[in-house]
């Protein structure tokens, strides 16, 4: 049997209700028949950080992709989900990317430590995963304090959304820690934020 959160469908068809009773059934079956060519292609996260990893960047003269993002479809804070998993961003470490940003990640705790060390700076966090094993495990990385800001807020459809105390984070290249300085840009390039 087909699940029932596959979708939905409804037709009204006033003069003839068996005919739309058996339209809709026939609608319904054939997409889910086709339901593998019809939903989008999800690949693992190695195979997705390596994809975009891989990809040409942009240019000034419009060659190369981008944006391109990668969704953590099991982390959707709008589907109800915690938004502290630290999978994707363990994976960006470890895979050494440059150039990406990951957004949101909700860590109250890290966001408190951020604003009372204040922009600019440098210091030793524990990002994310503090929610529970489905977050992930919490990463022990070095970050800059980009930006502040309370009462943060995001479009939301017609409507604007609350999002509490937001910081931007840039995760320093290894070896930089607490009060130590990188090698002067590395973080421009090596850094995520």
């Amino acid at each position: 049997a087909a699940p029932s959160s596959f979708g939905k469908l409804r037709l009204h068809v006033p003069a003839d209700p068996a005919l739309a009773a058996s339209v809709a059934r026939e609608m319904g079956e054939w997409a889910w028949e086709h339901r593998d060519e019809i939903l989008p292609p999800f690949v693992g996260l190695p195979a997705a950080v390596q994809a975009i990893l891989g990809a040409p960047a942009p240019s000034a003269r419009g060659t190369g992709v981008g944006p391109l993002v990668v969704a953590d479809t099991a982390d959707n804070a709008g589907g109800g989900a915690a938004a502290d998993s630290t999978f994707v961003l363990a994976e960006l470490l470890k895979a050494k990317a440059r150039g990406v940003a990951l957004s949101p990640l909700w860590d109250p705790s890290t966001v408190g430590v951020a604003f009372g060390a204040g922009a600019g700076a440098r210091l030793m966090v524990r990002l994310g995963g503090k929610l529970g094993p489905d977050s992930g495990d919490p990463l022990d990385v070095a970050v800059e304090v980009r930006g502040l800001r309370r009462g943060a807020t995001q479009p939301f459809g017609p409507g604007i959304d609350a999002m509490g105390d937001a910081a931007w984070l840039r995760i320093l290249p290894e070896g930089a820690s607490r009060g130590a300085a990188a090698e002067a840009g590395a973080e421009e390039e090596e850094g995520l934020d």
